[in-house]
């Protein structure tokens, strides 16, 4: 069950994402776009340099997807201080379902990594793994 409400949360972030582009779409300047690509390119390189050698896996998605929300909101999102709420809510989600994605594959029951060399048998996929990157032990 962690594993679907993991997966969930990553859609209603990309839902909320979506949602909050429709409502307050304004085409973006220049100015604002170099600044959401540096904003993101900075954020990724922090991720670069946090992640581990750790054979049960690497929460690849848990940051890429919110950092791509992060993106779209800094865009897309018109007024600045909503689009700054949800560009800093998608930074804190990254935070968060990458933590919680750490904390399932060293658990019992979830693994990041089909191939992962301590499972005495192949991890089965679920209807999330697409999203989640999850694997049942």
């Amino acid at each position: 069950m962690a594993g679907a409400v993991h997966a969930i949360g990553l859609a209603v972030m990309v839902a909320v994402t979506a949602a909050a582009s429709w409502r307050w779409y304004e085409t973006p300047s220049w100015r604002r776009a170099a600044f959401a690509a540096l904003g993101v390119v900075l954020v990724l390189l922090g991720v670069a340099m946090s992640l581990h050698s750790c054979d049960a896996g690497q929460p690849l998605m848990q940051w890429l997807l919110p950092m791509g929300c992060m993106l779209v909101v800094a865009l897309a999102v018109g007024p600045p201080r909503i689009a700054l709420t949800l560009a800093l809510l998608a930074a804190a989600a990254a935070v968060a379902a990458s933590f919680h994605y750490a904390a399932l594959v060293h658990g019992p029951y979830w693994v990041g990594n089909a191939q992962c060399r301590s499972l005495s048998s192949p991890a089965r996929s679920q209807w999330h793994t697409p999203i989640s990157g999850l694997y049942r032990r």
